[in-house]
Formats: structure tokens, sequence, C-alpha cells
């Protein structure tokens, strides 16, 4: 249909040719110009298609082209690539490790448990050196005042009344000692009291059998009693000057 007005453009003038070529006097009718109206092509225009991003080790931007006349054809092809992020190092503390916060708490309880320790045996010692110091002038007592009163007496049913009288004193001062002998906090303490208890118990015993001798005794029998008084009252006031002496000492 948008050929039939080219065709008919183009017999008009194939015939005036050849009216011009004959020669003859034919007049041309004018033809009328015919408008050839303009063609318009639509432009096609593909919409751009974006692919999904994708995550890959590298990253890769490819841009692909497609042109053609008059259709025009991008195609975009991205592809991203997501850095996996690297581990920081934990941070390390500066301060002391666990084992040895708890061998220190070890070592500080230790300490407390020796000094409460301590403690308690100076406070020990020092109870029993007072029990002591009264047992050694008890016995002081004995040596020095209880003998002198028996010895004293104008006869024996006297002296032996004055030492039966005394008896339930005597028995309390030996359980006394004995009691300490037990308790004493180291050896050596121990020891000392075992000896004045042994002291003790032989001036007892002397004294006892001197003022037990019946009327029939001899003079030698009085003179041998006598002597074994006179020996156990040395022997223990020896010691309790030895003890004294040793306690000043240490003292000063």
């Amino acid at each position: 249909m948008r050929r039939a007005p080219i065709a008919l453009a183009a017999a008009a003038v194939v015939l005036g040719l050849a009216g011009c070529n004959s020669g003859g006097g034919i007049s041309i009718p004018t033809i009328p110009s015919v408008t050839i109206p303009t063609i318009t092509v639509p432009t096609v225009t593909i919409p751009t298609i974006t692919l999904p991003t994708r995550t890959d080790v590298e990253t890769v931007t490819g841009t692909v082209t497609q042109t053609s006349k008059p259709t025009t054809r991008t195609v975009t092809e991205t592809s991203t690539t997501t850095p996996t992020p690297t581990p920081q190092p934990t941070p390390t503390s500066s301060g002391l490790p666990t084992w040895l916060w708890f061998l220190i708490a070890i070592v500080v309880i230790a300490i407390i448990a020796l000094i409460v320790w301590l403690v308690r045996r100076r406070r020990a010692i020092a109870a029993w050196e007072e029990k002591m110091h009264g047992a050694r002038r008890e016995a002081g007592w004995v040596e020095d005042s209880l003998i002198d009163q028996v010895n004293s007496r104008a006869t024996t049913a006297e002296a032996t009344a004055t030492w039966v009288a005394a008896r339930p004193r005597l028995l309390a001062l030996d359980e006394s000692i004995y009691a300490l002998s037990s308790t004493a906090p180291d050896p050596e303490r121990a020891a000392g009291a075992t000896r004045l208890r042994g002291r003790l118990q032989a001036l007892v015993d002397a004294v006892s059998a001197d003022t037990a001798t019946g009327d029939s005794a001899t003079v030698d029998d009085l003179r041998l009693r006598r002597a074994a008084v006179a020996k156990a009252r040395s022997d223990l006031r020896g010691l309790l000057q030895a003890t004294s002496t040793q306690k000043q000492g240490q003292r000063s």
C-alpha cells in the first residue's frame, strides 16, 4: 500500500521521457507533487537485566553490551565478593595465672595458721609456767616451813599430829605437779615437773618414816631417819634454787 504513490510517479516520468524522444509536441500534464510521509520506526529499548549478586573469592565485574541497529541491549553482570573477616587475636591478660593465685592463697593461709598456733602456744606456755611457779612455791613451803614445824615439836606424837594435818595439802600438791608433767608444752618442761615431784615425794616419805618411829626405836634408827630427812630436804632445796636461778637468767 505504501509503494503505490511511488509507482505512479515513476510511470509518469517514463511517459514524459518517451514523448520527448519521439519529437512530438505532446504536452505532458503537470503531475501533482506527492509527499511521501516520513516513516518513523519506533525504538525498542530492552530493559537492563541485573543479575543477582553472588559471593565468591574474588570480585569480578563484567559488562556485556550488545548493540544492534536500531535495538540496543545492555546486560550488566556484577559479582561482589564479601571479604571473610579476619579473626582478631584474643588479648591476653597481663595478670597472674590462676594456679599462682591459688598457691599464694595456700601460703597466706599457712602463715595465718602458724601465727595462730604460735599465739596459742605462747599463751599455753604462760599458763603452764604460772601453775608451775605455784607448785614450786608450795614445795618451798614444805621444805622451808612445814619440816621445821614438825621437827620443833617436843614429842613424836605432836610431830606426827602436825604432819598428818598437812597431808591433804601435800596430796593436792602432788596431784598438781603430776598434772603439770602430763600437760607440759614440751619434753624439757615435763622433765622438770617430774624431777620436782620426785624430790618432793622423797622428802614426804622421809618425814613420814621419821614421824612413825615408835618407842622401840634406837638412837641409831633415829639418826638414820633424821639423816634421810635432811638429805631429801637438801635435794629439794637445791632443785628449787637452781630453777629460780635459771628463771632469773632467762628474764635478764
